[in-house]
């Protein structure tokens, strides 16, 4: 995609907030939601991330992507009152100086409670710039918001990490979950996560959550939170004054 086209999406605001959500295992309510942000084209079609991410961090676009993805969100939850969001970074956002200035100044206009707020980086992205990544988490939580660390489990070195890493969640990587009913290694994997992240006072999400069969093992090994097609797939945030599209309890 040309950087052109995404120039021209942040000037005309063509970035729209989709939202899946994610679910307290032990209550089945919804804990929040995660912000997956989707471009439309000029004939209003739409544009995934894998079209125009890689463009963005070629280009630079991408810290600008963020902070629209940023803004978007803070908006949104400044006219509803009933959202809690989490929203993903991109690995630009490690290295990046005036992301927590710029993200103190959109909490004051939009006036949004910090704790309504997640971030998610991944782990790899992390570890990329471990130093930088644990000044900005440090950063948010002292601003009030929490933290998560994405696909935790595909870095080869994950608990000298996350010893490190001052999160307050762990996802752990959909591909240790998507197969975990017929594979008893990845039982064995998401267990081993699961108390580990709380000896640490972490709570665990599960991404890949596709049937009852996966939720139910998920449950029995302790896993805190769900998240997949089980429940829902992606959905466009409605207006204000139309239902979050999912009723509070699943």
């Amino acid at each position: 995609m040309p950087c052109e086209q995404i120039n021209q999406a942040l000037t005309q605001r063509r970035f729209e907030l989709h939202v899946q959500p994610i679910i307290e295992i032990a209550t089945g309510r919804i804990r929040h939601m995660e912000v997956l942000l989707r471009m439309r084209d000029m004939r209003g079609g739409m544009v995934y991330p894998d079209r125009f991410i890689p463009m963005a961090k070629r280009t630079g676009q991408i810290q600008a992507i963020d902070r629209r993805g940023i803004d978007n969100a803070l908006a949104a939850m400044e006219l509803r009152a009933d959202l809690s969001l989490s929203i993903n970074l991109s690995a630009s956002a490690m290295d990046d100086p005036l992301l927590l200035t710029d993200l103190r100044h959109l909490l004051e206009r939009h006036r949004i409670a910090p704790e309504r707020i997640s971030f998610e980086v991944t782990e790899t992205a992390a570890i990329n710039s471990l130093l930088n990544a644990t000044r900005l988490m440090r950063g948010m939580q002292e601003l009030g918001c929490r933290f998560a660390l994405d696909d935790f489990g595909s870095g080869y070195a994950s608990y000298a990490y996350l010893r490190k890493l001052p999160v307050d969640e762990v996802k752990i990587d959909g591909a240790f979950v998507r197969d975990i009913a017929k594979n008893p290694e990845d039982r064995i994997f998401v267990k081993a996560i699961t108390d580990m992240a709380h000896g640490m006072g972490k709570r665990v999400i599960a991404e890949f959550v596709e049937n009852a069969e996966i939720l139910a093992i998920l449950k029995g090994l302790g896993v805190d939170d769900a998240q997949g097609y089980h429940f829902s797939k992606p959905v466009k945030l409605k207006q204000p004054g139309t239902p979050i599209p999912f009723d509070g309890v699943l």
